[in-house]
């Protein structure tokens, strides 16, 4: 599974959302690739509206499974992204951009309140 996490620059937001989903794989200290393979069953990228061309966000778009915005972009792109990702588009508000880390414990509290719909859009099995 493949989720693209989007917000308008591709750092806080959208890095706090990918980090809660690749902690669905649990931890695993170890370093083999053959096994890491079998182990990873969600990818999450983070990537932003504005820091990426169209052409790079229809790509990613087209590679993900579940597309989350976490932007809070109005614009044409948020439209565009919209009908781009058809029946895989998730929106998710936790407000603007206040918070310099993709690691405040607040931001990462809001983004968490959002891993049981996101399991279940992707049919997650534990």
């Amino acid at each position: 599974m493949k989720v693209l996490c989007l917000c308008n620059w591709g750092n806080n937001r959208s890095g706090a959302m990918a980090k809660k989903i690749k902690q669905l794989n649990g931890k695993c200290l170890q370093r083999d690739p053959e096994y890491l393979k079998n182990l990873i069953k969600i990818e999450a990228i983070p990537a932003g509206l504005h820091s990426h061309t169209i052409s790079t966000l229809k790509m990613l778009v087209d590679w993900s499974d579940l597309v989350i915005n976490l932007s809070d972009d109005n614009g044409s792109r948020k439209e565009w992204i919209k009908q781009t990702s058809y029946g895989k588009y998730m929106r998710v508000d936790v407000g603007e951009d206040i918070w310099f880390s993709n690691n405040h414990p607040r931001l990462l509290d809001k983004v968490k309140k959002y891993i049981p719909e996101i399991k279940r859009r992707l049919e997650w099995k534990e």
